[in-house]
């Protein structure tokens, strides 16, 4: 056990470390091509600051069985991302796995040092940041803004790009949406706050307007209501390790992109001289065909992460420009697309395999609070059986008194 100092030296660093990636959104500045102040530092500077501090906490301390549900597909992420690191033929995909490494014992430490009592009050920070993010993007969306962007886009929040406010609104809408059901029924007005912070985002991310990001939401949305079947059940072999529901995840995401390329890739773009009408969607076809393009060549591991800077280019068409496609565009804007691109299937595996641990801890959670809850009913309904029987047998017992009393009475008169 850790001295109460430690222990609490650790849980400040942990809600600090939450804190700065919750609200680092909020940290920006105007009038500029890129709007991030921090960007990627400031993750790469809690990482290494999380990985000193695990690395004194093991020294005094083993977690828990379970503590770390999803230790098993971070040992493998780590072992794959080193692997790919070590044989790296550019210098940005060394530098990227440096920093997946650095997210990975992040997301440990965070694990190993929050309390319960601290997870209200993160989740509530992150609706809040979400809540006002999407009433940014409103207001956006209604021409109220007050600074300069430098963005052909209206509704993109402080992430300076459409996709990027969507996705953050996603994410944290799924988590509000965790905390409606989370809170007990009894407290109707946490769970009004939470339910209206949901909606909130909810038309956020609808303003966005983008058919990328309506995919994607109504996909977390399917996924969040369906955990139950990631939930480890006796007899199952899909529920009996969560990597197994990672892997169906995994194959359904990659025969859905794999259609779009058969379907992409069969269509004659090159006999095209002249713009098409909506050139964004057009566009986001061919990148993803590209982006898919790269996977195929190395579909087991990748080309290593940030690899897709180098390689897209060489499955650019010729008539790319038609389409508005640039010279140099590393990025497919697909977030599966990239992950199987720069780490193969066995990374998209994983990845999943993590998702879907987190979703069935959930639920698995709320299970127990259903049966604790109903545990406690059906004691209330025990106490109050036999509290009743109790006082009909007391009941019985004088009213029986009573009778011989009278049957004494009547025979001595």
């Amino acid at each position: 056990m850790f001295p109460k100092a430690i222990k609490n030296t650790l849980q400040i660093f942990g809600l600090i470390i939450s804190v700065i990636l919750i609200i680092q959104p909020w940290f920006y500045t105007t009038n500029s091509d890129d709007p991030f102040l921090f960007s990627s530092w400031h993750i790469l500077c809690c990482g290494i600051l999380a990985s000193c501090l695990l690395a004194v906490i093991y020294v005094f301390f083993r977690p828990k069985k379970g503590q770390i549900p999803f230790i098993k597909t971070f040992f493998l992420l780590f072992l794959l991302t080193a692997f790919l690191g070590y044989q790296a033929k550019y210098l940005v995909i060394l530098r990227t796995s440096v920093f997946i490494i650095n997210a990975i014992l992040l997301i440990t430490f965070l694990r190993l040092t929050r309390r319960r009592s601290d997870n209200h009050a993160i989740i509530s920070t992150i609706a809040v940041s979400g809540a006002l993010m999407a009433l940014y993007c409103i207001l956006q969306s209604f021409g109220y803004d007050f600074f300069d962007w430098r963005s052909k886009e209206n509704v993109i929040g402080t992430l300076a790009n459409t996709n990027y406010a969507g996705i953050y609104l996603i994410i944290s809408s799924i988590i509000t949406l965790g905390a409606v059901f989370d809170i007990r029924s009894s407290d109707w007005r946490g769970k009004t706050a939470f339910t209206l912070m949901f909606l909130l985002q909810a038309v956020g991310v609808l303003l966005c307007r983008k058919l990328g990001i309506n995919i994607c939401f109504t996909f977390s949305l399917f996924v969040f209501f369906a955990a139950g079947i990631f939930e480890k059940y006796p007899g199952r072999y899909f529920g009996r390790n969560p990597i197994m529901s990672g892997l169906v995840v995994a194959l359904l995401v990659l025969l859905a992109y794999g259609s779009i390329y058969y379907k992409v890739a069969s269509y004659s773009w090159e006999t095209i001289t002249t713009r098409p009408v909506n050139i964004s969607f057009v566009a986001r076809l061919l990148l993803w065909k590209m982006g898919f393009e790269v996977f195929l060549s190395d579909p087991i591991k990748g080309g290593g992460p940030g690899s897709l800077q180098y390689s897209m280019q060489i499955n650019r068409p010729p008539n790319a420009d038609v389409f508005g496609i640039s010279e140099y565009n590393p990025d497919p804007h697909a977030v599966p697309v990239s992950i199987l691109g720069e780490m193969g299937f066995l990374g998209f595996w994983l990845i999943c395999s993590f998702l879907c641990i987190s979703y069935a801890v959930y639920i698995r959670k709320q299970k127990k609070r259903e049966s604790v809850a109903n545990i406690n009913d059906d004691s209330k309904t025990i106490l109050e059986v036999a509290s009743e029987s109790a006082t009909e047998s007391a009941t019985d017992k004088k009213s029986s008194l009573k009778e011989w009393i009278n049957k004494i009475k009547r025979i001595y008169k």
